[in-house]
Parts: C-alpha cells; sequence; structure tokens
C-alpha cells in the first residue's frame, strides 16, 4: 500500500519506524515483563517486525541495568529492517 511504501522510505531514511510504533511495541513488552518479571523472553520478527523487536530489546537492555545482569531477554530475527536509535549503542557495548 501507499502507507508501506511511506514506512519503508522513512525507515531507509531514518533509520527508525514512527515513534507511535516503538512506543506502542516498548509498552506492550513493558506489560509482558510485569506480568513475567524472572521469566525469559524471547523477541521474534522479520522485516519491520524484526526492526520492532531489535528496538524494543535495545531500548529494554540499555535503560535497565537489572536486565543486562539477568540477560532474561533474547532477540531472533531475519531479514530485519535496520536499526539505528540512540539505544541501539548497545549493540556496540555487547554485540551478543
Amino acid at each position: 500500500t501507499k502507507g508501506d511504501v511511506v514506512s519503508d522510505v522513512r525507515l531507509g531514511a531514518t533509520g527508525v519506524v514512527k515513534s507511535k510504533f516503538r512506543n506502542a511495541a516498548f509498552d506492550f513488552y513493558k506489560q509482558v515483563r510485569a506480568e513475567n518479571p524472572d521469566r525469559e523472553i524471547i523477541l521474534t520478527g522479520h522485516s519491520l517486525g524484526g526492526h520492532l523487536a531489535q528496538y524494543v530489546a535495545t531500548k529494554a537492555y540499555d535503560t535497565d541495568a537489572d536486565l543486562r545482569a539477568k540477560r532474561l531477554l533474547q532477540v531472533r530475527t531475519f531479514n530485519t529492517a535496520p536499526i539505528d536509535t540512540i539505544h541501539s549503542r548497545v549493540f556496540a557495548r555487547a554485540p551478543g
């Protein structure tokens, strides 16, 4: 659709999707984490879904030192749209 094309162009030009998508994904993650504080969570995604999964994981690890210590969040993506946010610096510190 035309909207998909606009999203793809925005993603290619800026490295991120609209903040409402990122915020909704992260809010959902926080809800799941609150309901399952000691459980491992595995985020998965393809293309845009992979982009959002990476965004959520990088923001979670970048903003939660306790999560980094426990390593309770994993990401499995394929054919992922690139990500370029302030939180993606976590890849440089801990690429695994």
